[in-house]
């Protein structure tokens, strides 16, 4: 709805980010999700097809360079970010280039550490790439296999251990 995507911007402080020319130009951001079903067909992301600007696409699940397809989430985050249509929708980011990655296998049944794996994979692969922001929505905690669940003794420990690092 187009209310909340101005609210969304608003309480971002997107049109001033805008006015001070932050438009994501220069900038890379590659996506990490389940999905981008219809993308390059999409209206408010079609100034980032007719410029070219998506520089990598890989479905690490599917191993295949086609990520338009599978689940739409990853769609929804892409556009949140990078949709521009007539001034009507402008997203924080609609000057980046990106990189599209599935590491999310969206079947209700495969909840597996594969996924982190897959997700592992694709972040080293932006880094290297060049990447400046990865963006991800994609959270593991129960698994299919319940021995493979995280108790939240282990995160806590994981948390520890990152708060020494820094």
């Amino acid at each position: 709805r187009t209310e909340t995507f101005y609210v969304q911007n608003e309480v971002l402080n997107v049109p001033t980010m805008h006015e001070d020319g932050f438009t994501g130009e220069g900038i890379r951001i590659a996506v990490l999700d389940a999905g981008f079903p219809n993308v390059q067909n999409n209206i408010y992301l079609k100034h980032i097809f007719d410029d070219a600007r998506i520089n990598m696409t890989y479905d690490f699940v599917h191993i295949t360079d086609n990520v338009y397809a599978q689940h739409n989430h990853g769609a929804r985050v892409f556009s949140i970010i990078a949709s521009y249509f007539d001034g009507s929708f402008i997203g924080p980011g609609y000057g980046a280039n990106f990189d599209l990655f599935i590491t999310e296998d969206a079947d209700p049944k495969s909840e597996y550490r594969i996924e982190e794996y897959n997700w592992l994979v694709a972040a080293e692969k932006a880094d290297s790439a060049g990447v400046d922001i990865i963006t991800t929505s994609l959270g593991y905690f129960e698994f299919e296999d319940p021995a493979m669940n995280y108790q939240k003794a282990d995160l806590e420990k994981e948390v520890e251990k990152l708060t020494h690092l820094s």
